[in-house]
């Protein structure tokens, strides 16, 4: 039976073809250029000097190019954690080889890895702003202080963004041991939206299990390979991720999405 072509259908529709384009292509070495407010700058500043502003490190995690996993990794980044009250919020820092501090992605979620707002000072694209979701999980408030922009989306499945999506996978493990699938709204900033994907898992051994998260849209599809996790069964640490990263890559003058192979060394003996 055909599908009915709504006006609506037809608006989504025209959205996503933006997506058969990069998520993001910004000049190299932007920062001047797009102003970095002076709060974001700050921030990175005192997180540069005093990592441990952002909590006790969980691990450290090196990240390699995709096109050469076998290379001297292009960025390092560190998860911090600390709790404020019964909420926590979980801080992701990514450094050059040379340990100058470029991006803070941060997270704060209330138990059960529930997402609450995300913050971020990116000192590569000149991007920061913050997303926060409102008390009944259904309307999500976009802010972007590099360019004063504001958005609202109501939303209707779980909220993830880098800092929680590994701690929201290991909070529905049962749920994905059962073959079930999750879906989630991960939040771009940049973009001022969120992009539908879809959890499972994809393999076990015994040992390490796979998950994979796959966009669910199929233009989205054609530009965004699935995201693949590698969890330890017994800890819950993760062991490599591959797929889409914050941080972007050099192309000729312009700076371009990067599928990274990540590597992590782990401080604590579970995920946190």
């Amino acid at each position: 039976m055909p599908a009915i072509f709504t006006r609506r259908t037809a608006t989504r529709a025209l959205t996503t073809l933006s997506l058969a384009m990069p998520w993001r292509v910004w000049p190299k070495a932007p920062e001047a250029a797009h102003g970095l407010p002076a709060s974001a700058s700050a921030r990175l500043n005192a997180l540069q000097a005093n990592p441990d502003l952002a909590g006790d490190r969980v691990y450290r995690a090196d990240v390699h190019s995709q096109e050469a996993p076998d290379a001297p990794p292009l960025f390092v980044y560190a998860r911090h954690v600390k709790s404020v009250g019964s909420d926590r919020v979980a801080s992701h820092l990514t450094y050059l080889p040379s340990g100058e501090l470029i991006i803070e992605e941060r997270v704060t979620s209330s138990v059960g890895h529930v997402f609450q707002r995300l913050d971020v000072a990116n000192r590569q694209t000149g991007l920061a702003g913050s997303v926060e979701l409102d008390a009944d999980q259904r309307q999500l408030h976009f802010e972007r202080t590099d360019s004063a922009q504001h958005k609202s989306e109501r939303v209707t499945a779980p909220v993830v963004a880098g800092p929680n999506l590994h701690g929201h996978i290991l909070q529905h493990w049962g749920t994905l041991n059962k073959g079930e699938r999750l879906p989630v709204r991960m939040v771009v900033l940049s973009r001022m939206e969120t992009l539908g994907f879809d959890i499972h898992k994809i393999a076990s051994n015994g040992r390490t299990s796979t998950i994979q998260i796959t966009p669910n849209h199929f233009l989205l599809r054609l530009v965004v390979s699935p995201l693949r996790v590698v969890f330890d069964n017994s800890t819950g640490r993760v062991v490599r991720y591959e797929g889409r990263v914050p941080p972007m890559r050099a192309a000729g003058q312009k700076l371009v999405d990067l599928d990274a192979a990540v590597d992590y060394h782990w401080d604590t003996d579970r995920y946190r």
